[in-house]
């Protein structure tokens, strides 16, 4: 129980450290840095922002919150002021860090700190640190060389980084209690002679890649030096990247968001793939403890796809037919396609997954579905396993639609049966001892399909399409944490999918411990989804992470109960 103690304190501190850890109104403090710095970091109102994180802590485990308030006392140190001497802590901190004069050198950090008492602040320092007043910001520095531009920016009222910080990355940096800004075309400007040098060495070591047998080098070497060049032309597009991290007690949320260049080539690449609210995500059968959905330009995809087929040797059977496929594939139209999981059992295996794909003409999607399914079953072979696939058309009636029925079967290669027994005893607990059964159902404007399960699990798919379920109060919580229209998305109860996979364990006798049904009733463990969200907008792309509380608490729950069972067992 110490142990877990000290392990809900520790994540305490963590988020305190992330939050108002040492590297890491507004507009003065952004005017007294010069537009030439290469990262600006934002801690907000630090005292309230320990106050979320230790109002977030006592919802884990009430009565630790106290313990992180008194560890971040010690926050002081970094910001050079360990007695916090006319610091004030109700106000936004701010620190800028410049590159450094030479190569390999140390970059210079150069602190804006909201002051109560400027004097006293300035006599809090150190006697190494060089102090300048703006206003009521101390503005103070270890290093001669940016006490020296500091000094003359504030003097002179050069150009500042408040004019480089757009107005959509100041919204970004506002969402979180912790922001960082980092000025990428500064950046990429003042290093750009070594990041030509860095890709001419990466195309050079690709050019100069030992040929093996086997393996089509001249494909290979095409396709990756084709993503050196395009990694290289992204960089250059990019103008600032923000990334921040808030608290409070619904949970912790983290975001990227960079801006790109306009009419650039990352710009147009954004542009081709508008996001989607995928209302349907949601609406899925009922039971599903992953969430996947996706609404994107997908044509990239089976470029890289058929590339990367290409560059397998020649002799693969079926190498040059799932090159054509892919690139039929790629002419299909594609809507959103929105896909949940769920656990199954032993007997008939532990996969379920559920997926309606939108894409027109279906009629189409059923040849090249069949024909990728048949070569790629063929091309994938597991070491110690021989793997085969059996696609039948319309081989079931299922709520009235034709079902497509696609198999893989596993086989012990007797040549190496010692590693094929282990992989085959794995496959049958994931996908059932008779192989991986997928079931396809095209529709007028979708492809449904289930993964694992049986014809009753289609049947409730295909139950879902005509009439969609409600999403549940859980579902919409985690969703409202993240952004409203998307491009990818992913959501997952991990907590629930953790206690009903030692569940499975257990009644598997795969771990030592009995976990019944009525002790993971026990735990209570609240519906709540891990979320993750990828959206483009204009000149720009947003990611966003969030962790609920609840989530938290299930983690929690379960740790302590493996600490009582080891406990008694012991």
């Amino acid at each position: 129980m110490k142990q877990m103690h000290r392990g809900i304190l520790g994540v305490g501190m963590m988020l305190v450290g992330l939050l108002c850890g040492p590297a890491w109104g507004a507009d003065a403090a952004l005017e007294a840095i010069p537009d030439d710095a290469g990262v600006v970091i934002r801690v907000k109102a630090p005292k309230a922002t320990i106050d979320k994180v230790a109002a977030f802590v006592n919802m884990v485990q009430p009565g630790f919150g106290e313990q992180v308030k008194l560890q971040a006392q010690g926050i002081g140190l970094a910001i050079l002021n360990p007695s916090m001497e006319g610091v004030d802590s109700t106000k936004d901190w701010y620190i800028a860090v410049f590159s450094p004069e030479e190569e390999n050198g140390q970059p210079d950090t150069v602190f804006v700190i909201p002051a109560t008492d400027v004097k006293k602040m300035a006599e809090g320092l150190g006697e190494d640190v060089k102090f300048m007043e703006h206003g009521s910001y101390g503005v103070y520095t270890q290093s001669e060389r940016a006490a020296e531009f500091m000094k003359e920016h504030l003097s002179s009222k050069g150009e500042s980084i408040a004019g480089e910080i757009d107005e959509t990355c100041l919204k970004a940096m506002d969402r979180g209690e912790f922001a960082v800004y980092v000025n990428v075309a500064s950046l990429i400007e003042e290093y750009s002679d070594e990041l030509d040098e860095l890709k001419n060495k990466g195309l050079e070591e690709i050019e100069n890649m030992p040929a093996q047998e086997g393996v089509d080098t001249e494909s290979v070497t095409a396709l990756l030096k084709e993503i050196v060049e395009q990694a290289v032309t992204a960089a250059r597009d990019v103008k600032a990247i923000v990334a921040t991290a808030s608290v409070s007690k619904q949970g912790v949320t983290l975001e990227q968001f960079a801006t790109v260049k306009a009419d650039s080539g990352a710009s147009k690449f954004l542009a081709k793939s508008a996001p989607d609210a995928l209302v349907g995500l949601g609406a899925l059968p009922a039971g599903q403890l992953m969430f996947m959905g996706i609404k994107a330009d997908l044509a990239p995809l089976f470029k890289l796809a058929t590339t990367a087929i290409s560059a397998l040797p020649d002799a693969v059977e079926g190498k040059e037919k799932l090159v054509e496929t892919m690139g039929d594939m790629a002419k299909l139209t594609y809507g959103p396609i929105l896909s949940g999981i769920s656990l199954g059992d032993l007997e008939t295996g532990l996969f379920r997954g559920v997926t309606q794909m939108m894409v027109k003409p279906t009629d189409k999607a059923r040849t090249l579905f069949k024909t990728t399914s048949e070569l790629s079953g063929a091309m994938n072979q597991t070491p110690g396993i021989k793997m085969s696939i059996e696609y039948k058309e319309k081989a079931e009636t299922i709520a009235g639609e034709e079902i497509d029925v696609a198999t893989v079967s596993a086989e012990v290669d007797e040549e190496n049966a010692e590693q094929g027994e282990m992989v085959k005893k794995m496959l049958d607990m994931f996908y059932g001892p008779e192989g991986l059964t997928s079931r396809y159902a095209y529709l007028k404007d979708r492809v449904v399909y289930t993964m694992g399960g049986t014809a009753e699990d289609m049947e409730t798919a295909l139950t879902n399409v005509k009439t969609p379920g409600k999403p549940s109060d859980g579902f919409a919580k985690a969703r409202g944490k993240l952004s409203e229209k998307v491009n990818v998305i992913f959501m997952a109860d991990l907590a629930k999918m953790i206690a009903q996979g030692a569940s499975i364990a257990s009644s598997a006798g795969l771990i030592p411990m009995k976990i019944d049904a009525d002790l993971i009733d026990g735990l209570e463990l609240k519906e709540s989804y891990f979320g993750f969200s990828l959206a483009t907008e204009p000149d720009a792309v947003r990611a966003v992470w969030h962790l609920p509380v609840e989530q938290v608490q299930g983690f929690a729950k379960m740790a302590i109960m493996a600490a009582a069972m080891q406990g008694a067992g012991n």
